[in-house]
C-alpha cells in the first residue's frame, strides 16, 4: 500500500471510531450509506509482518541427515531431503496468524530427478567420445532440452504451487505452454540483436507471467500499480552504473597493485574483484527486482508491501558466503536460515477479519494437497524458480 492510501486508511479509522464503537440494528445497518460501509471495513484492517520461526540449530539437524543420507543413496535420497527442508521452511512462515504446508510426494520428485539424471549422463556420455554421430546426438539432445524449457517451467510452477497450502487452500499456477514459449524462449532472442537493451522489458515480461498466473485457490495474484517497462529499465540502469563505478575503482587498484606486484598476482587479484563485484551486482538486482514486486503485488483486496534493504541484504549475502568457506560448508543451514528469515520479515500484509474469511470461504477448493497428476509429474524436476 502506497503511504497516501495508509493515510487515507487511518484517517478513516478516526473519523468512524466512534460509529465503529455504537452497537447498531440490522436495520440501520441496511441503511447506512455505502461509503460509510466502506470506511468501516478500512477501518479494521491492519498491517502484520509476515514472521520466520526456523532455527539455524534445528535446521542443521535436518540438513545434515540430508546430507549424508543423499550421499549415501548417490542421489536417490534427495527427493526426500527436497521435502523434508521444504516442508521446514514452509511450516516455520507465518502469514496472518497461520504456516505454510507444503504436501509433495517425495517418489514424484524422484521421478524427475531420474530422468533428468539419465538425460544427462546419456550428454556426458556421448560427448566423452570421438564419433561425430555421437557429439551431435548429444548436441541434439541439449538442443531439445532447450526448448523443452518452457514446458519444464510451468509444469514445475504448478507441481510447486500445487502442493503448497495456506489454511487448507492449494496455490495454482495457470501459465499455458504458448504464453511461456514466448516469454522465456522467443524473447530471449532479441537481447543479441538489441546488444542487451532488452533485458529490462524481457525481466518484466517474465515477472508478470509468472506472478500474474499464481493463484491462491481461485484468486490470482495481480500489480497495483501495474509495473511498466521503466520500473524495470531504472533498476537496471543502477544495476549497471553501480558496475561501471565498482569497475573504474577496480581498475585503479588493480593498476597501481601492478606497479608493486608480478603480472600473475595482477590477474589473480583482478579475477577476484570480478567476482566479487558480479556476486554483488547479481544479488542487489535480484532484491531490488523483489522489492519492486513485493511493494506492488496484490491479492484481490490483501497488500503486501516489503521493507527490504538492499545493501543490507548484500552484507547478508556476502558475509553469509564468508562463513560458508571458513567453516568449510558447516555453517550452510545457519547462512539459508537467516537469508530466508531477512526476506521473509521484509514483507508485511494488510487485511482484516472480515476480510479473511471471506477470501477463505471463496476460495475453498474441496481438494487435497496431492493434486499434481499425470505429467504434472515431469514439475518434480525442481528447476529452481
Amino acid at each position: 500500500m502506497q503511504p497516501d492510501s495508509m493515510e487515507k486508511a487511518f484517517d478513516n479509522e478516526t473519523t468512524d471510531s466512534a460509529l465503529v464503537a455504537t452497537t447498531v440494528t440490522e436495520k440501520a445497518i441496511e441503511n447506512y450509506p455505502k461509503e460509510d460501509a466502506d470506511n468501516n471495513e478500512d477501518s479494521e484492517k491492519i498491517w502484520s509482518q509476515i514472521t520466520f520461526t526456523g532455527s539455524g540449530s534445528e535446521y542443521f539437524r535436518i540438513w545434515i541427515v540430508n546430507l549424508f543420507l543423499s550421499i549415501l543413496t548417490l542421489g536417490i535420497y534427495s527427493a526426500w531431503a527436497k521435502v523434508r527442508k521444504t516442508r521446514y521452511f514452509y511450516n516455520h512462515i507465518n502469514i496472518d496468524g497461520h504456516n505454510l504446508e507444503y504436501t509433495a510426494n517425495p517418489l514424484q520428485i524422484l521421478k524427475g530427478r531420474v530422468v533428468a539424471a539419465l538425460l544427462f549422463g546419456l550428454i556426458v556420455w556421448l560427448s566423452s567420445t570421438a564419433n561425430p554421430t555421437d557429439l551431435i546426438i548429444a548436441g541434439a539432445i541439449q538442443s531439445f532440452i532447450i526448448l523443452l524449457f518452457p514446458v519444464i517451467l510451468v509444469l514445475s510452477l504448478r507441481f510447486s504451487l500445487r502442493n503448497t497450502q495456506y489454511r487448507t487452500i492449494n496455490f495454482d499456477f495457470s501459465g499455458s505452454f504458448s504464453q511461456s514459449f514466448f516469454n522465456f524462449l522467443l524473447l530471449p532472442i532479441l537481447i543479441l540483436p538489441t546488444l542487451g537493451l532488452f533485458i529490462p522489458f524481457i525481466t518484466k515480461k517474465q515477472t508478470e507471467f509468472i506472478m500474474q498466473n499464481s493463484k491462491l485457490g481461485k484468486t490470482p495474484f495481480n500489480f497495483n500499480p501495474q509495473l511498466t517497462v521503466r520500473n524495470f529499465y531504472g533498476i537496471y540502469l543502477k544495476f549497471f552504473a553501480g558496475l561501471f563505478v565498482l569497475s573504474v575503482v577496480s581498475l585503479i587498484a588493480v593498476q597501481t597493485l601492478g606497479l608493486l606486484g608480478s603480472a600473475k598476482d595482477v590477474q589473480l587479484i583482478s579475477a577476484f574483484f570480478f567476482f566479487i563485484f558480479f556476486a554483488w551486482g547479481a544479488i542487489w538486482l535480484k532484491l531490488a527486482i523483489f522489492k519492486l514486486i513485493w511493494s506492488q503485488i496484490r491479492l484481490d483486496n490483501i497488500i503486501f508491501q516489503t521493507s527490504i534493504n538492499t545493501y543490507q541484504g548484500i552484507w547478508i549475502f556476502v558475509s553469509n558466503m564468508f562463513l560458508r568457506i571458513i567453516t568449510l560448508g558447516l555453517a550452510t543451514p545457519w547462512c539459508q536460515i537467516r537469508w530466508t528469515r531477512y526476506k521473509i520479515e521484509s514483507l508485511s500484509v494488510q487485511t482484516s477479519q472480515s476480510l479473511s474469511a471471506s477470501f477463505i470461504s471463496a476460495n475453498k477448493t474441496g481438494k487435497d494437497g496431492n493434486i499434481a497428476e499425470g505429467l504434472d509429474d515431469l514439475g518434480g524436476m525442481d528447476i529452481g524458480i
